[in-house]
């Protein structure tokens, strides 16, 4: 479903951690291109399934189309946040804030920059989706739409409006920490705080294994080559990180 990896991409290290080994955040921007989207800011609060809030998440789009998506610790939880940036023309750069730390991401050659049927969408739903019904949230239409593919069952309420943003989910299955998101709150119109999308000059590049066992030991989490099929998974992420930056 279209806007679901937004919604899942806000989830805490912690519980991101139990699901994949390859989260990728991204970061920082250019000069403002062509306004080809619609601005906002939506904050939410993240909740796995025992009802806990692990986690806040912000995600801000700037009007050339650039997405940034912050983790917010929850007091007494996390102290490592990470954001989330990502341009137009599909780049990437995960910053992992405390940590001093990023992963880079090239865009994909056949990547368009600025294209507005992107940000416009005629539609949300995806090949596997299915159209419950319509509500608003916080003020903005939505879609509240269902998704069923193998394993995984989620519903998610997306906003056509905000190219097909994610303004609440609920992971029902399919996932090892199913989790949900609820809006708390929601501007739109404006561009969002333009520190949300910069990133420190002393960051120093890391592969994605490299980034994920340094922010497992900041989070005191048992190092992933004690688990054969993430760490190999892991390792096949690098692979193409290596691959993507050499033909950058």
């Amino acid at each position: 479903m279209k806007g679901m990896i937004h919604a899942l991409a806000g989830l805490s290290a912690v519980v991101a951690l139990g699901w994949t080994s390859a989260k990728i955040i991204v970061s920082a921007a250019p000069a403002y291109a062509q306004e080809i989207a619609v601005p906002f800011t939506l904050v939410q609060s993240i909740h796995v399934k025992s009802g806990a809030e692990v986690d806040r998440k912000v995600s801000a789009r700037r009007s050339d189309g650039t997405l940034a998506e912050i983790g917010v610790a929850v007091p007494g939880r996390f102290a490592v946040s990470q954001r989330l940036v990502s341009f137009a023309d599909g780049s990437q750069v995960t910053y992992y804030d405390g940590l001093r730390m990023k992963t880079s991401w090239p865009a994909k050659k056949h990547t368009q920059a600025g294209d507005i049927s992107t940000f416009h969408p005629s539609t949300c739903l995806g090949p596997s989706d299915k159209l419950l019904r319509r509500e608003s949230i916080l003020g903005e239409a939505v879609e509240v739409i269902g998704e069923s593919s193998g394993d995984f069952q989620a519903i998610a309420w997306v906003a056509p409006r905000l190219a097909c943003m994610s303004l609440e989910y609920t992971v029902l299955a399919g996932l090892e920490n199913p989790a949900s998101g609820k809006a708390l709150s929601l501007t739109v119109g404006k561009d969002p705080d333009p520190n949300y999308f910069r990133g420190g000059a002393d960051y120093q590049e890391a592969k994605p294994s490299e980034a994920d066992a340094r922010l497992r030991a900041a989070l005191g989490i048992e190092d992933i080559s004690v688990e054969k099929e993430k760490h190999q998974a892991l390792l096949k992420v690098d692979a193409l990180y290596d691959s993507r930056r050499t033909k950058k």
